[in-house]
C-alpha cells in the first residue's frame, strides 16, 4: 500500500511506475537462448544417442535443443539418409524405418528445386514410450502424458562428413509410437525448411 500511495502523491511516479514495471519482467526476455549443457535435462542421466558434442546445443523453435553452422543455410540442401537407427528400449526396427521415410518425404519439396548440394542425414531413436491409458489419470498432465512420446537425435553432415546441424527433439502425439515419431522428425524438418 505504501508504494501505491508513494506513487499517487510523487511528482515523479511515472518514473516510479515504470521502474516497478522493470523489476517485474523476466529477464530472460532479454538473453541467449539456454543452452543444453545448462538445462534439467542434461544434468540428470539422460539417454544419449548419436551427438558426441552437446555443448553447442541451444533452445530451437518447434524443436527443443538445435545447433547450426552458421555458414549454412540448410533449406537450400537436398537431404539424404546416411543411417536411421533405433537405440530405445522398444527394440522395432519399423520405427527406424518410419523415421528415414518422414525424412525422405520432407526432402522430396526441396529435391524440386534447385539445391546448393546434399547433407547426409544421421538419424537415432534414443527413446520411445508407448500410450498409457494409466497416465491418463494423473491430474492435470495425464491427457499429454498418456500419449505416445519419442526423442530423436538428428545430424547433418557435408560432403566430407563434417556435421552442420544437430538437432535433439522429444515430443508425445497421438497413440501410436510411428505417429509420434512422424510429428517429432516432422518438426525437426520443419525446422530445416525455415532455416
Amino acid at each position: 500500500m505504501y508504494i501505491f500511495h508513494t506513487i499517487k502523491n510523487t511528482p515523479n511516479r511515472l518514473i516510479l511506475l515504470i521502474l516497478i514495471m522493470t523489476l517485474t519482467i523476466p529477464l530472460t526476455s532479454w538473453s541467449e537462448p539456454q543452452r543444453f549443457i545448462d538445462s534439467r535435462e542434461y544434468r540428470r542421466d539422460f539417454p544419449k544417442a548419436i551427438i558426441d558434442d552437446y555443448s553447442n546445443l541451444v533452445e530451437g523453435d518447434g524443436v527443443n535443443w538445435i545447433w547450426i553452422d552458421p555458414s549454412v543455410k540448410l533449406s537450400l540442401y537436398k537431404i539424404k539418409v546416411g543411417t536411421s537407427e533405433n537405440r530405445s528400449e522398444v527394440r522395432s526396427a519399423s520405427l527406424a524405418a518410419t523415421a528415414k521415410d518422414v525424412v525422405e518425404d520432407y526432402s522430396v519439396a526441396i529435391s524440386e528445386k534447385e539445391a546448393k548440394g546434399t547433407l547426409t542425414a544421421l538419424i537415432c531413436i534414443y527413446e520411445a514410450q508407448e500410450y498409457s491409458r494409466v497416465r491418463r489419470l494423473i491430474p492435470y498432465v495425464g491427457r499429454h502424458q498418456s500419449l505416445a512420446g519419442v526423442g530423436v537425435e538428428m545430424e547433418l553432415r557435408d560432403d566430407n562428413n563434417r556435421a552442420v546441424a544437430k538437432f535433439r527433439n522429444f515430443g508425445r502425439s497421438g497413440t501410436t509410437l510411428h505417429g509420434a515419431i512422424e510429428a517429432v522428425v516432422g518438426d525437426i524438418m520443419n525446422y530445416i525448411g525455415k532455416h
